[in-house]
């Protein structure tokens, strides 16, 4: 699998100094300047995504493969980033906000299909969803819903089952 770019808050304390000393282990690195949108992009994006394996009994491959699902975990994830713009967040990095702006959605449900078929699935998104579907995901939920502000209706609709999960979380 490719190796994501760790992310590091470009005007944090040392944050530059991190950034080279990580870049020195060969590490892909990117400095983001708006951090606390990069944050609430992907507990949107996260949120959404592990909702959608989570309806598909924990199988990334059957998400991929079901279309009203699919359907259901797209409209999410624009549902949620429409909110966070008209909090004035940005949803960053850029290619997200395209993905999931301009682009017609049928664009995003073909790239997450095959997404989900990949490593990017079946090795990092579903296995971390399901173990902590009971502890750590629900908390994923209910800051996804803090940052879009509660009101992204089909968004709070889609993560509600989730939300109940671990109310001490």
């Amino acid at each position: 699998m490719k190796q994501q770019p760790t992310t590091v808050d470009a005007h944090a304390v040392h944050g530059q100094e991190m950034a080279t000393l990580l870049r020195r282990t060969r590490l892909p690195v990117v400095t983001e300047p708006r951090m606390s949108d990069w944050l609430a992009t992907h507990a949107v994006l996260v949120a959404s995504l592990g909702a959608g394996v989570l309806r598909a009994g924990g199988d990334p491959v059957r998400l991929a493969e079901d279309p009203v699902l699919m359907r259901q975990t797209i409209d999410a994830i624009r549902n949620g980033f429409r909110a966070l713009r008209e909090r004035d967040q940005d949803v960053r990095p850029p290619n997200l906000a395209t993905l999931f702006g301009p682009v017609p959605p049928r664009f995003a449900r073909l790239y997450w299909q095959h997404a989900l078929r990949t490593d990017v699935g079946t090795l990092s998104i579903a296995p971390h969803v399901r173990a902590s579907a009971r502890d750590e995901f629900p908390g994923v939920c209910r800051t996804a819903l803090t940052h879009t502000g509660g009101d992204a209706s089909p968004l709070a609709a889609w993560l509600q089952p989730h939300l109940a999960e671990d109310p001490e979380y």
